[in-house]
């Protein structure tokens, strides 16, 4: 199964897209389950019965009247031959309501790769996919009026792209984020804006290798400006770029990770950013924020055996402030899979160590951030466990080990001396037994 999608309604209410094989090689589809949660009562709805090879992406988002809207990939024997399909389905007041947005035979080539929608304040249904075309990918967009939907390019001078993702403003205008390709620069991240009917498109991050997992994009609703959540292809970093009306800043949010969603990012109502991913390797899921003093969290949230690693879905955040995520739990031999749903509220924020959520086992604080020379270091761990503190430079490569090994409980402190060190950024670890905590660190000379 394909790690479930999510989205919230008006009411702080979660729906689950999930995607259900019969078999996991060839991976043939079964059906599609949206389960919903009213009354603390979970139900399912079943829309789609027998579509074969969903490839990679299923999305799901509500609009303002509190209807979901799903966009899927499929293919369907067609009694002649077999079709690839994009699709989007609604549920209305007379029930489940399909629309064919794309359809592709499959000797033309590859045709869908991943998919993304949403809604605006008008109800309008925009959509964002990946679409092949004689061997080169094309990033599109689809709006849907008055039951047709116009479709056009949004980047026109590229030889590919891919990996697209979809968010409106509150003027309703859709932004997009996707990975292009061009000849003489390599694979970098970029973004699209469409104002009228002009597509504005930049450079976001130059990661110079292809990317197939996807980009993640969000509207800020605090400053009507888009940040971008992403796996450099390159480093392995999971990174979030953030757009200022200006210039696009780039954060390293982990040193590896990666992301199956283009629904991994969201903000709470006061502006701050959230994404769950997956580190690489170990199949462990995280959380991550960032707190006011613009220093991102980690926190893992664990697995009960007999699973062993997971893989992470989507995050949406309710009205209420409620993070909800999704995810998928593995046995090691695959005998078991289940469905996770997540969710839970911020505890408070502390000024210097970001949110504290429940469940929080530790805190991480530098004094000062801007070293010349020695930096004090002080965390805290709420039981006695094995950890490892460690610098990191932007490369991801591991410059000092301040501490690894088991340490009691309580609040330690260590001097940190960067004499030995260039200038530049530097990020500080520290890797709890269920908790990741990370602080930047500037080194000037």
């Amino acid at each position: 199964m394909r790690p479930p999608t999510l989205a919230i309604d008006s009411s702080g209410n979660p729906y689950v897209l999930v995607a259900v094989w019969r078999t996991a090689s060839p991976p043939i589809l079964d059906y599609l389950l949206l389960f919903s949660k009213s009354n603390g009562i979970w139900s399912a709805d079943t829309f789609e019965l027998n579509a074969e090879d969903p490839l990679y992406s299923i999305a799901l988002t509500i609009d303002k009247n509190n209807r979901p809207w799903c966009i899927y990939t499929a293919y369907y024997n067609d009694g002649v031959d077999t079709v690839w399909y994009l699709i989007v389905v609604h549920k209305d007041s007379t029930g489940w309501v399909k629309d064919t947005v794309e359809s592709r035979r499959p000797q033309d080539g590859p045709s869908f790769y991943w998919t993304s929608i949403t809604t605006d304040n008008l109800l309008g249904v925009h959509i964002a996919y990946d679409y092949s075309i004689n061997g080169w990918h094309y990033a599109y967009y689809a709006f849907l009026n008055d039951s047709i939907w116009q479709k056009e390019k949004v980047d026109t001078t590229f030889i590919g792209d891919y990996c697209c993702s979809i968010d409106v403003d509150s003027q309703n205008r859709p932004h997009i984020s996707y990975f292009r390709d061009t000849a003489s620069i390599g694979e970098n991240l970029w973004y699209a804006k469409k104002v009228d009917s002009v597509w504005y498109c930049e450079e976001v991050d130059h990661t110079m290798f292809a990317s197939w997992w996807p980009t993640s994009i969000r509207v800020n609703p605090v400053n009507d400006l888009p940040a971008i959540a992403y796996r450099d292809p390159l480093t392995y970093q999971m990174k979030y770029a953030w757009y200022d009306g200006t210039i696009w800043h780039i954060d390293i949010v982990a040193l590896e990770g990666f992301i199956m969603s283009p629904q991994v990012l969201d903000f709470d109502s006061s502006g701050r950013p959230w994404m769950i991913y997956c580190d690489e390797g170990y199949g462990r899921t995280f959380v991550a924020y960032k707190d006011t003093n613009g220093f991102w969290h980690t926190e893992l949230l664990p697995l009960l055996p007999p699973l062993t690693y997971s893989y992470p879905g989507a995050l949406r955040i309710g009205q209420d402030g409620t993070i909800h995520m999704t995810r998928i739990g593995n046995s090691d031999d695959f005998c078991v899979r289940e469905i996770h749903y997540i969710y839970g509220t911020p505890e408070g924020i502390e000024e210097g160590a970001g949110i504290k959520m429940a469940g929080e086992r530790s805190k991480l604080i530098i004094t000062p951030n801007i070293v010349r020379g020695n930096a004090r270091i002080q965390f805290t761990i709420f039981e006695k466990q094995c950890i490892s503190l460690k610098l990191y430079d932007l490369t991801g490569r591991e410059v000092m080990v301040i501490s690894d090994g088991i340490i009691d409980a309580g609040t330690h402190s260590y001097d940190l001396n960067v004499t030995s060190l260039i200038s530049g950024i530097y990020f500080l670890i520290l890797e709890g037994e269920k908790e990741v905590k990370t602080r930047k660190l500037l080194v000037i000379r």
